[in-house]
């Protein structure tokens, strides 16, 4: 981003020096205030600024699109859907709590297993009211939703996708989101001309998840998306 014009911040959440390995509670207010920061440097254009986030990034990105809608132009989200998953986020007129993770399935099996069966479960069992659910119709901004159609990491990411569509479609919105999907892609879609992976090893499972797609169709997603997303920018806050 900052190679292409963009004053760039990125914000760590866990797993990285002090902070912890895994989120228990995530407090919206800790990224407001880095926002915040970025909105008053003077290099940094006034009236908001752009998220962009990758799969729990990008669930954080609409999160936060969706409490602070005044502050935000517009959202990029790759695989991170608008459900918050074994966490509780923080904010300041309420509290998102993540979809219950069942330790005990969990101490017995793969991670990795339990998540892909988690986000079936979810879409199973999901209604209007449901706590794990970003309200994304508060959202005023536009949205870009990237994911790719062989995300193996979570199989139900497509008609996430549309729920969100369909969420802010009902609240007068639907012209502000589109999404973006790519055949033989997986789940972790990056920027152009990075090695594609199809795998990741999560270090504080000890286990190597399988993410999806192939290395040619991810290879032809991943500059498709880098262009689009950077038009997508461009014409949104600079």
């Amino acid at each position: 981003m900052a190679s292409n014009g963009f004053a760039s911040l990125t914000i760590a959440y866990s797993q990285f020096k002090d902070l912890p390995d895994k989120c228990d509670v995530l407090d919206l207010s800790y990224f407001e205030r880095a926002i915040d920061w970025l909105m008053e440097h003077p290099k940094v254009a006034s009236g908001g600024i752009g998220l962009v986030g990758l799969s729990m990034g990008g669930v954080l990105a609409l999160a936060i699109a969706s409490q602070i809608p005044n502050k935000i132009k517009a959202v990029v989200s790759i695989s991170g859907p608008h459900f918050l998953i074994g966490c509780l986020l923080k904010c300041s007129t309420l509290s998102i709590q993540g979809f219950p993770i069942d330790q005990t399935v969990a101490n017995n099996c793969s991670r990795y297993k339990h998540y892909v069966s988690t986000f079936k479960t979810i879409k199973e069992t999901s209604k209007p009211g449901s706590p794990w659910i970003i309200p994304v119709e508060h959202i005023s901004c536009p949205v870009l939703l990237v994911y790719g159609h062989d995300d193996k990491l979570n199989p139900e990411i497509k008609w996430m996708f549309e729920d969100v569509f369909q969420r802010m479609e009902k609240h007068g919105k639907g012209s502000l989101c589109r999404r973006l999907g790519f055949p033989g892609t997986g789940h972790f879609i990056t920027p152009c001309y990075l090695p594609p992976s199809s795998r990741q090893y999560v270090k504080i499972y000890d286990e190597v998840w399988f993410l999806g797609g192939n290395t040619k169709d991810h290879a032809k997603a991943s500059e498709i998306y880098w262009n689009e997303s950077l038009e997508f920018l461009l014409k949104e806050i600079a």
